[in-house]
């Protein structure tokens, strides 16, 4: 079985296409989240974003285990609705997500009366609760100058309280402090995309970016 089969996840989609009778009816871009939820009742799948869709925004399907209603057909997990109403055009009756390894392609819901299906693609953002790493590291952080500074302040202060002979002491140990720090800054820069420049900047005038926010009188 394939490691996507009863999980939960979160699923961003930027484009779908709505078939019928072997031709495309509609298509075109979209900003929808598919929220995959498994659980000990199934699989619920709620479609937020794609109000103007003809298709139930939320149902729960059959887990794919020994009873066959749903299961991996290698290339898509086929997910069955086994409560669906009869005569209803909008209820989805099964539910295809297609993948490649443990990527998702896309996902696809079908409807009948008359025999209709929904694809969206995009890409998944988090598995289980757990964002992709891709995710993660594509997220800018907010404030992160001001941020990095507080950072510098508060172990300036810290040094402050361990070493009130004089300042010479504190001096002589920011720069210990400023090389510790920089392996911060190093792993904050891989999920920042703040100019190198700065960042040097930072690490060459770190005491005197403390002097200047929290100046100390002898």
């Amino acid at each position: 079985m394939n490691f996507l089969a009863n999980k939960s996840f979160v699923f961003l989609s930027d484009r779908y296409e709505e078939w019928m009778g072997g031709s495309c009816i509609s298509q075109g871009s979209i900003s929808a989240k598919i929220t995959s939820n498994a659980d000990e009742n199934g699989i619920t799948f709620v479609v937020e974003g794609a109000d103007s869709l003809r298709m139930k925004k939320q149902v729960i399907f059959a887990p794919i285990d020994a009873s066959g209603v749903s299961m991996d057909m290698g290339i898509r997990l086929q997910y069955l609705n086994p409560i669906f109403r009869q005569g209803d055009p909008l209820d989805v009756i099964l539910c295809h997500v297609f993948y490649e390894g443990r990527t998702i392609s896309y996902i696809r819901f079908a409807m009948s009366y008359p025999d209709r299906i929904i694809e969206f693609y995009g890409k998944t953002i988090s598995f289980d609760g757990m964002e992709r790493p891709e995710i993660i590291a594509g997220r800018r952080l907010p404030g992160f100058k001001s941020l990095f500074i507080d950072e510098i302040a508060d172990q300036y202060r810290q040094l402050l309280k361990e070493n009130s002979v004089s300042l010479a002491i504190v001096d002589h140990q920011m720069a210990c402090v400023a090389f510790s720090l920089k392996k911060l800054f190093t792993l904050k820069a891989m999920v920042d995309d703040t100019d190198d420049a700065l960042q040097d900047q930072v690490f060459k005038d770190s005491s005197s970016i403390i002097y200047q926010f929290y100046p100390i009188s002898g």
